[in-house]
């Protein structure tokens, strides 16, 4: 909470002076909360149209259109947006970090997931960008401009070892940051990560608010995303079966609706939908 409210007191200090006494200097609390929700909706804004821009250019126009209609219409996006609350921040760096992948910035992907996970608080997340190191290392180890090298393994070898090293190197570097912030405010090393991870494992903190069943995840989740949510469980089966079928009947045109090229740099040479 401490990082993300100094992480809004940075971005209003980039603002003019008039406006720093008016928010800084002022004990209108409702209006600084106020502001503060503003200043969160216009980064998760922000973050949105990046990931909504990246699918445009590099896969479908009409992809992103659909991707905005869904997102739009969704209760739980709508809540979440303005909420100071690590889940909403998650949200919000995961954009980021897709909007980079999908344009093949593997790097700076990487470095919003780590974001995300370290700076945040809220090591639960790192699940969500599993993927996104994983692709980063499929990518360097299957790289189609070394082809022509004569020393190909090799080479694959030492750009996956690169792709590890600098991954380390920044989460480094984002930890130490958190760490001293930390130690600014509580006057001693602590470290988040391994509070919350004994908390819940040995304290009874993933009791705190009770237990429940899942099927409150099912509820929950169609609340937050109706349709959509369903969609989203039935993709990858629907997916898998069309690869399928299409691999089966090549000659039918049924199932060559939204065929494309994708390459490895992220960027869809020609998807039709």
């Amino acid at each position: 909470l401490i990082r993300q409210q100094l992480f809004n007191l940075l971005l209003l200090q980039s603002s003019t002076t008039t406006t720093q006494e008016i928010l800084l200097d002022n004990d209108d609390k409702p209006l600084l909360f106020a502001m503060l929700r503003s200043s969160l909706i216009l980064l998760s804004c922000y973050s949105e149209l990046s990931f909504l821009s990246s699918i445009h250019d590099t896969i479908s126009p009409t992809l992103a259109h659909w991707t905005a209609f869904c997102s739009f219409t969704t209760a739980g996006n709508f809540h979440a947006s303005p909420a100071l609350l690590p889940s909403s921040t998650v949200m919000i760096l995961w954009r980021l970090s897709a909007a980079n992948q999908l344009r093949g910035w593997d790097g700076y992907a990487i470095l919003w997931g780590l974001v995300a996970v370290l700076a945040v608080g809220w090591p639960f997340c790192a699940v969500l960008f599993v993927s996104t190191g994983l692709w980063a290392l499929w990518k360097a180890a299957v790289s189609s401009s070394l082809e022509r090298n004569d020393d190909g393994i090799g080479m694959r070898c030492r750009l996956m070892v690169h792709v590890l090293i600098r991954t380390a190197l920044h989460a480094i570097v984002i930890q130490a940051i958190v760490m001293m912030i930390d130690y600014y405010y509580y006057g001693k090393i602590v470290s988040p990560i391994w509070n919350i991870f004994v908390y819940n494992a040995t304290a009874g903190g993933d009791e705190l608010y009770g237990v429940e069943p899942l099927s409150y995840y099912v509820k929950n989740l169609l609340l937050n995303f109706n349709v959509v949510g369903l969609l989203g469980i039935l993709s990858l089966p629907i997916l898998l079966g069309r690869k399928l079928l299409a691999s089966s009947f090549p000659q039918t045109t049924l199932f060559r609706l939204g065929d494309g090229h994708y390459s490895s740099s992220g960027a869809s040479d020609s998807l039709k939908i």
